[in-house]
């Protein structure tokens, strides 16, 4: 009876402790948004607007076909690349972006190899409300607005 006690006295101040020290971490720093992230061997990850941070924003530019013409789209963000770096994926067969209603798109690895794809938090300057996933070259059915959640298969 006693071990148990003590037991669970441990437990709680582990708690207890963990999650002063995560407080402390992100004092002065609110997660705005966050991506579900669901690898090809089953874990899930959660990426947030300080995850982006930490892997530090940057402008880039990419068009996009609107009907027969192409468009010039300012964007800050992180490359996919950055963003599978970040979360430890070396190699992937198929991405899968989907928004917040349900729209998605499947893309292989040669469209959003380098700058070829974009997670943006700017659009022309505007805020993407909150993440707009952006692909070089292609039309706009092509790049997801309101981004909920990528799926990264083998």
């Amino acid at each position: 009876m006693r071990k148990s006690k003590v037991m669970v006295f441990l437990m709680v101040m582990m708690l207890i402790l963990t999650a002063c020290r995560q407080a402390e971490e992100t004092q002065g720093q609110e997660i705005e948004w966050t991506i579900e992230i669901q690898l090809a061997d089953g874990k899930d990850v959660a990426f947030t607007n300080l995850d982006m941070e930490t892997i530090g924003l940057s402008d880039y530019v990419a068009e996009r076909k609107n009907k027969e013409e192409m468009e010039e789209k300012q964007l800050t963000g992180v490359t996919f690349d950055q963003l599978l770096e970040h979360i430890g994926v070396e190699g992937y067969g198929m991405a899968t972006v989907e928004a917040v209603d349900g729209y998605s798109r499947e893309y292989v690895p040669e469209m959003l190899e380098g700058d070829g794809a974009i997670l943006a938090i700017k659009v022309d300057g505007k805020d993407a409300e909150p993440i707009e996933f952006a692909v070089d070259g292609k039309g706009s059915n092509w790049w997801i607005k309101q981004v909920a959640k990528i799926v990264i298969s083998d």
